[in-house]
């Protein structure tokens, strides 16, 4: 994950993360993830940074009330904050280089809409 260079977790690249002050886990929060259910890694890592998460279901449920309580947690967190958008939570219909393949069901990644 492209953010934990910026976060300078253990493995990092030292010249992607000089690019800037370090971002602190308060100052981040995780928008529209389709993580699965059960063990995962990057579900386990956010919770144990105590990184607010707004998953792609809450968008799905009802986008605005999901945006709202994302900008909530930006809002608390700091003046200033980094925006990181991963085409990977976007429908890969909508976004054909987008690694959420939505085979049947419900929707899973989110739509441009």
């Amino acid at each position: 994950m492209g953010v934990g260079h910026l976060l300078r977790l253990p493995g990092h690249l030292p010249e992607v993360a000089a690019v800037g002050p370090p971002l602190t886990p308060d100052r981040l929060v995780s928008y529209g993830d389709a993580l699965p259910e059960g063990p995962d890694h990057e579900r386990e890592l956010l919770e144990e940074l105590s990184i607010v998460r707004v998953p792609a279901l809450d968008v799905h449920r009802d986008a605005r009330a999901a945006a709202e309580e994302a900008l909530a947690a930006a809002e608390s967190a700091a003046d200033a904050f980094v925006l990181h958008f991963d085409v990977d939570v976007l429908r890969f219909a909508d976004m054909p280089i987008a690694d959420v393949p939505d085979s049947g069901g419900e929707p899973i990644g989110l739509s441009l809409h």
